[in-house]
């Protein structure tokens, strides 16, 4: 086998490897937006007001990169990250209390101080920022934590 031929399998095989993979997250993040909604569902708070049924769901391409996603027939226009309110700053340290909480529960807390009704994907990019600030928060010591999982509480010294 020439060298060329090794390389061309080598590339080869990496993009069978990368094409599972984007499936395998696909398949998460599809489970994830279902666990979401059940949760939404369930919760009945600030939340409760988010489409549960006929929510569209986005699938990639199958040979082009993940950038390239194509939404579901029928399905409204999907705002960004970039519609969101800038959440740095005093943001997040606002919003956590000498009262112990739960993630969830300053996330229901930063929805509510938005003075909107963000989309399923405006509140996923927000859960994302929270757990980065949160993280960075008691990592720098402005805020402590307690417990570990679901049993995880924030609060402020």
């Amino acid at each position: 086998m020439s060298n060329i031929d090794s390389a061309k399998a080598a590339i080869e095989a990496e993009i069978a490897h990368a094409k599972q993979g984007v499936e395998h997250f696909f398949a998460r993040v599809e489970a994830l937006e279902k666990a979401l909604l059940h949760i939404v569902a369930v919760d009945g708070g600030v939340l409760a007001t988010q489409p549960v049924v006929g929510t569209p769901v986005v699938k990639a391409a199958k040979s082009k990169p993940a950038k390239y996603v194509k939404k579901a027939k029928g399905a409204k226009a999907i705002k960004g990250e970039k519609d969101l309110p800038f959440t740095g700053g005093e943001f997040w340290p606002d919003l956590i209390t000498a009262q112990p909480q739960s993630g969830a529960e300053i996330l229901h807390s930063a929805i509510a101080k938005l003075g909107f009704e963000p989309t399923k994907a405006q509140v996923l990019k927000l859960t994302q920022r929270a757990t980065f600030a949160i993280n960075a928060l008691v990592k720098t010591g402005k805020i402590q934590d307690s417990g570990k999982g679901r049993e995880r509480r924030f609060f402020k010294n």
